[in-house]
């Protein structure tokens, strides 16, 4: 439908942005996104695991030499998780009976961590999702349809993964009131996990509630008026998400396919396990072998602690999250009694800087340049439909 009033030219917000994602002000984001992340990845190294280069050389080289089983476990982590992270929207698209060609899929797997992992809050990477659907010829209502659908199936998943490990973490609460550390990240994981009720309510009134989406869309606009943004009036937002309830049909129209509802659901389930059993595999990887870890505590450790890190709307969790994998694993004394002391806080940071180079650290290096490919792929398409 196109707006008339308050558009120069006549034109509606999606003409004027569905052939532009990069404008100045996601641009200054992603710059300032990847400054800040580099940053703090370097003070996560040398700071907060405080990692000797040298004893770390030797035991990653010992590893691969004695276990490498498990380093092909981690190599397949590195390549398989973008690829779930983007999966999801593949599918929907097979669904509408849409093509998707394998190097563009490729790209946007690496593409979508990249942007996660400079960005916080998916700031970036669900409106590259929204572009990147819409690119597809694809309207802007279901490819946002598909963003959030596809959130709120990730968010229940995430709670169902976490609840038998927040429930066997905070059983354990004697453990943490013995010291003020303990304590203080017991507590960040309880308003993690109540914080993650809520973003899972957001979703799901989002995807299925018409007045939540007429509410949000009319602040939102009356904001963009406010600072003097192109804006809708007040009766267009009203007919769009009111009265026709276009966003709420869609929603459940899409949900109701359950079959590809179930596909994704178990693309996220696999992602979460496979997530949290790598920071198991990288402690395995680099702990001498004579050294027994139970696998459930440290996964409960891992999943607790991306929990914890809900509070802080920081670019891929950096630094917080490697504080929060550290703390878990050292409070709960899932390693002790078989070395000294001294000698467990070393081998758990260097375990956590492996898990990190797996889970972040070069996937978001591979996503520079994907993200330059995807976006010489979209100003191929902008430039052909103008000629």
């Amino acid at each position: 439908m196109k707006d008339s009033t308050n558009f120069k030219a006549g034109k509606t917000i999606e003409d004027k942005t569905s052939n532009k994602f990069l404008t100045k002000k996601r641009i200054l984001i992603i710059c300032l996104g990847f400054i800040v992340t580099i940053g703090l990845i370097v003070l996560t190294i040398y700071k907060i695991l405080d990692v000797n280069f040298a004893n770390f050389g030797k035991r990653v080289s010992d590893a691969t030499t004695s276990r490498p089983s498990l380093l092909v476990f981690l190599i397949f982590f590195l390549l398989i998780r973008p690829i779930i992270g983007s999966v999801s929207h593949t599918i929907r698209l097979i669904e509408m009976g849409i093509k998707v060609k394998w190097y563009d899929t490729l790209s946007l797997c690496f593409t979508l961590i990249f942007l996660q992992n400079i960005t916080p809050a998916n700031l970036v990477s669900d409106p590259f999702s929204i572009y990147w659907i819409k690119s597809h010829n694809v309207q802007n209502s279901k490819a946002y349809c598909i963003v959030v659908t596809n959130g709120l199936i990730y968010q229940m998943v995430q709670m169902l993964v976490t609840l038998p490990s927040f429930c066997f973490i905070a059983a354990d609460y004697a453990s943490y009131k013995i010291d003020s550390i303990a304590l203080g990240f017991y507590w960040l994981m309880v308003v993690g996990f109540i914080l993650d009720w809520f973003v899972l309510g957001f979703f799901f009134l989002t995807s299925f509630s018409s007045y939540f989406t007429y509410a949000l869309s009319l602040g939102f606009n009356n904001f963009k008026k406010w600072i003097h943004l192109q804006y809708h009036t007040n009766e267009e937002v009203k007919q769009k998400y009111l009265k026709e309830q276009k966003a709420k049909k869609e929603s459940i129209e899409m949900v109701k396919h359950w079959k590809y509802t179930f596909i994704v659901s178990l693309i996220f389930f696999s992602g979460e396990i496979l997530t949290y059993s790598a920071m198991y595999i990288s402690l395995q990887w680099i702990v001498p072998d004579n050294i027994g870890l139970p696998f459930w505590g440290i996964f409960n450790c891992a999943n607790v602690a991306v929990t914890a890190c809900k509070m802080f709307p920081i670019p891929g969790s950096q630094m917080a999250l490697d504080i929060a994998l550290k703390e878990s694993i050292l409070i709960s004394g899932h390693i002790n009694g078989q070395i000294q002391p001294n000698e467990i806080e070393p081998l758990v940071k260097d375990s956590i800087l492996v898990f990190r180079m797996f889970s972040a650290y070069i996937p978001t290096l591979l996503g520079i340049p994907a993200f330059g490919f995807m976006c010489y792929l979209q100003y191929k398409i902008i430039k052909n439909k103008k000629n």
